[in-house]
């Protein structure tokens, strides 16, 4: 499999080569390494020890399994990689990221002064750029080096306004419009919105004015460039933003939001909670499910704008079962009912549930997810994990490594493309009173050898997708309030069998502040977990003991007050779950440093394409861009 990207850890293309014989060239295989853009010279190395390597290396295929191999892109230039934020012409505040090669004495200033307005940008007041955060270490006369990453900012005259604003057209449909103003600096906000330009309205409504939605706001327009949301609101109508939470028929929680008009003003919870008994009329109930009502919970209450979630309750419960497959069984019960945990499945036998006892009776009093923690396979097969592992050399280095450490080590773990922790990895270090640090480039993981608890200890991917969506958004924007907020995903499903913290970059730009992490479970829970401040390079560390997806919520200052243990955010506003602790708050500053070259990896396979784990989804903005085409 060919995977070409920035870093060993972000790709950008896969591709599967078949039917290998014992020895072959890339160019034999059809295979070449991708070209730079203009200018810009490539060497490429392969293996661990770091051999030159052209398209007329022989490569010795050894093995009737699937193989790997790994090339590494180093170029005669530095590369900037630039985040910079700007107004657009028609849809607000964007940040794009921007590679540019340059000599490697240039400094931050002069990439700066490289640096040209998109084409999509806001061209009035324009002056210029500069850098969105500095410090000793990065500033304009630090110089790029091999590689460096730079947070720049268009400049403006006078401050630059971006109005989201939402109305409804003559068919009830919403319609949202970007609003592009200057205004001098010291401008009241009440003011501009007052003279806002008025959407066109038909079908009898007439507009009344603009609500401003966003919470915290300042009265005067003080910031280079500002976004605002505001909504219309009409004579004699209710203009409501209304989410919604309901299980759906495949048993997920569904959610979703819309914007509605109501009758009347000054309404009451009463009169708007009929209303969306209405509204929600249409909503397909998981089957088995007796919908008792819809509750409302007001976010924001005017005279003529109301934002409101909507949930919907039931007379009865769901119980969800995490199989180690990631497929979850969903079992209606009644409330207050036993509920006898299976030992078995079609596919596994002794299935013990994460904090119960085999075979357990559980009092159900509102929907509850439970945890497959320990089991096998009716077949007798070994599940292994589909990532990427280390060779059994370099895991042979690392036992001997562990084996003559004195204690209070800390070993370091260069797992370069590779993600599974090996099992014989986890024993060696099983009870001893020191860590090892996996880095995987974006990331690293710290485990301590008297954290592995497991008995029967195995091969665990610990590979980590950032800037996921799998949480629903409504839900995200009750915890969050406005805060910045960070979604991950980990490969692995379940418990590790030890306990494992994670130092990753939230951004120097929440330096100070503190990162919350909340696990979103299948009954459609956020549950806090722990907390890890962060540091002045942008990196904090939270504990894991299992797998699933998170949420990160960024509080903008260090908390000061111990968060309560049994916290929760529920989409069925039912507080409970069990919490876990981070016991010792690890605020170590672990950064690592991202490679600043491409790479390249050949995998032989005699079966099918497999899927690339590190691929990232359209809407991640934060996924490493192509030196040639910013792609």
């Amino acid at each position: 499999m060919i995977k070409l990207g920035i870093s060993p850890i972000s790709m950008i293309s896969s591709q599967t080569v078949e039917n290998v014989g014992r020895r072959a060239s890339l160019k034999e295989l059809g295979v070449s390494f991708p070209q730079p853009m203009e200018g810009v010279s490539a060497a490429w190395t392969y293996g661990w020890r770091g051999l030159e390597a052209d398209e007329d290396t022989r490569l010795l295929f050894n093995s009737s399994a699937d193989m790997t191999w790994d090339f590494y892109a180093s170029y005669d230039q530095g590369c900037a990689n630039i985040r910079l934020t700007y107004m657009t012409e028609n849809s607000g505040i964007k940040e794009v990221y921007l590679p540019k090669f340059t000599d490697k004495e240039a400094t931050y200033q002069n990439i700066l002064e490289l640096l040209e307005l998109p084409e999509d940008a806001r061209t009035q007041d324009f002056a210029g750029f500069r850098l969105t955060y500095s410090d000793d270490y990065h500033n304009e006369s630090t110089m790029i080096g091999d590689c460096a990453y730079i947070y720049a900012e268009a400049k403006y005259k006078n401050c630059q306004a971006a109005w989201n604003a939402r109305y409804l057209d003559a068919d009830g449909k919403e319609i949202s419009k970007v609003i592009n103003q200057s205004y001098l600096e010291g401008t009241k906000v009440r003011d501009a919105l007052a003279e806002l330009e008025e959407p066109e309205t038909e079908n009898g409504l007439e507009f009344a004015g603009w609500v401003l939605t966003n919470s915290g706001m300042d009265d005067t327009f003080t910031q280079p460039m500002t976004s605002l949301d505001v909504v219309a609101v009409y004579q004699g109508k209710t203009t409501a933003d209304a989410s919604y939470t309901y299980r759906g028929e495949d048993g997920k929680i569904t959610c979703g939001s819309r914007m509605m008009l109501l009758d009347g003003e000054n309404l009451t919870d009463t009169q708007i909670q009929g209303e969306a008994s209405e509204a929600f009329k249409a909503a397909e109930h998981f089957p088995g499910l007796i919908l008792s009502e819809w509750t409302c919970s007001m976010e924001i209450n005017q005279e003529r704008y109301k934002k409101v979630q909507f949930q919907a309750l039931y007379s009865n419960c769901v119980v969800i079962l995490k199989y180690p497959d990631d497929v979850c069984q969903y079992v209606v019960v009644d409330k207050n009912s036993e509920f006898l945990l299976p030992e078995e499945n079609d596919k596994y036998k002794d299935i013990l549930w994460e904090g119960y006892q085999k075979g357990e009776a559980v009092v159900i009093t509102e929907d509850r997810e439970f945890l497959a923690s320990e089991y096998k396979r009716k077949d007798g097969a070994t599940e292994e994990p589909a990532g990427e592992k280390l060779p059994e050399e370099e895991i042979a280095k690392i036992l001997t490594e562990i084996e003559s450490a004195p204690a209070g080590s800390r070993i370091k773990i260069d797992m370069k493309k590779a993600t599974v922790v090996p099992k014989e990895v986890l024993a060696a270090i099983q009870g001893k009173p020191l860590d090892i640090v996996l880095d995987m480039g974006e990331y690293s993981w710290s485990i301590g050898g008297t954290e592995v608890l497991a008995t029967e200890l195995k091969d665990i991917d610990l590979e980590v997708k950032i800037g996921t969506n799998a949480v629903p958004s409504s839900l995200v924007s009750s915890i969050a309030e406005g805060k910045p907020v960070t979604q991950l995903s980990l490969t692995h499903n379940g418990e590790f069998g030890f306990r494992a913290d994670l130092t990753l970059n939230l951004g120097s730009e929440n330096s100070g502040g503190t990162g919350n992490l909340y696990y979103y479970d299948s009954s459609g829970k956020l549950i806090f977990r722990n907390a890890g401040q962060i540091g002045a390079d942008g990196t904090a560390s939270l504990s894991f003991s299992h797998a699933s997806d998170y949420v990160i919520v960024i509080d903008p200052k260090a908390e000061t007050e111990e968060k309560e243990e049994d916290k929760e955010v529920s989409e069925t506003k039912n507080p409970e779950g069990e919490q876990e602790k981070n016991t010792d708050m690890n605020t170590t500053k672990n950064t690592t440093k991202v490679p600043d070259n491409d790479t390249i990896s050949i995998r032989k396979n005699q079966n099918s394409i497999t899927a690339d784990s590190g691929e990232t989804g359209k809407n991640d903005t934060n996924q490493r861009k192509s030196p040639k085409t910013g792609e």
